[in-house]
């Protein structure tokens, strides 16, 4: 497999053959795999910001940049950054804030239905374990309310919502230990939220790959090994398949295969000093692709050595990573091209 690295790229989605990415604050597209690219639209930076984004070090420092983008059905997008929500309009090319995010410094992900509904769950250290929210926007992103709401000692936060098409719902991960550890679901755009699975740190995930007649869930936890896992709805069997090497942050999907990578974290039982990419044709038998070793900086403060990928469903036969925190390909959109 050929792979071409370009610095300065972070890779945010991808559908079909198109796929999004930022430089800084500005966020272009491509549909010729990489050879051009065409701005979509910039987010303005107060002088403060600027400083914080004045090199690499310095943004990872700070988690500066976009962290998740979405294109809803009218073409306008839906960008994540530190602290908030941004919107740029199909008529405009300026992201401007929509939501302020009240706890933490940013929710895992953002959800987008098929209609444009959004949805993000809270994330934030919650010591105290207070009651966590669940949002919702109905109007493509312009205004957010609460739509769901778990009452205290119940989990510290949520670490990802993911829609199912096979499904037509959404699952809700979230952490971090015992009853806290669940896994989620909603057909009913969180009218209702109902528990699938819950109580062990094999349910603790942060990234699933829902597919036609399974789920693929692997598990992100300091505290025990960690293995990709596939889990039936039907019959609620969940299965260990391939033991990884270091929690699972990323899954995604390009041409036939799945993949799931790895990040560095402080763990006293992962003590791997690799990110990692692993693929599968079908779920069940998996083999390492690609292997990167962390690079000299600490992980507290200038964020867990990863292999990040972005949401895709990508029909071609390209792969798209991003390298954070790990030695040759730091700052680097990876394309892995069959």
């Amino acid at each position: 497999m050929q792979i071409t690295r370009l610095k300065g790229l972070k890779p945010l989605l991808v559908k079909d053959d198109v796929l999004w990415v930022s430089k800084g604050y500005k966020v272009l597209k491509t549909g010729d795999g990489c050879k051009t690219f065409e701005k979509v639209g910039t987010y303005k930076l107060s002088l403060i910001d600027k400083f914080k984004n004045i090199n690499r070090l310095s943004r990872r420092l700070f988690r500066m940049g976009f962290h998740n983008l979405q294109v809803l059905p009218d073409n306008s997008y839906i960008g994540l950054i530190k602290g908030r929500i941004l919107k740029c309009n199909n008529n405009s090319n300026k992201f401007k804030t929509v939501f302020k995010i009240p706890r933490g410094s940013r929710p895992l992900n953002i959800c987008s239905f098929p209609n444009g509904n959004l949805f993000f769950g809270e994330y934030f250290s919650n010591q105290n374990r207070s009651e966590v929210h669940i949002y919702g926007s109905f109007d493509y992103g312009e205004t957010w309310r609460k739509v769901y709401t778990f009452p205290e000692n119940s989990i510290r936060h949520v670490h990802g919502i993911y829609y199912d098409p096979h499904r037509k719902g959404a699952w809700v991960l979230t952490g971090d230990i015992k009853e806290e550890c669940q896994i989620l679901f909603t057909d009913d755009e969180f009218e209702s939220l109902n528990t699938v699975l819950k109580g062990s740190q094999m349910v603790r995930a942060v990234s699933i790959i829902p597919m036609k007649e399974k789920v693929i869930i692997p598990t992100d936890t300091p505290l025990e090994k960690n293995f990709i896992q596939v889990f039936y709805p039907d019959t609620m069997r969940l299965n260990a398949v391939h033991q990884i090497e270091g929690s699972a942050f990323y899954c995604s999907q390009f041409d036939s295969s799945l993949v799931v990578s790895t990040v560095v974290e402080p763990s006293e039982v992962n003590k791997s000093k690799y990110a990692k990419i692993y693929i599968s044709k079908d779920g069940e038998e998996w083999r390492e692709l690609y292997s990167r070793h962390k690079d000299c900086w600490h992980l507290k403060y200038f964020q867990y050595s990863a292999l990040m990928l972005p949401q895709a469903i990508n029909r071609n036969s390209i792969l798209y990573a991003y390298g954070q925190g790990i030695r040759r390909d730091d700052g680097c959109l990876l394309i892995f091209n069959k």
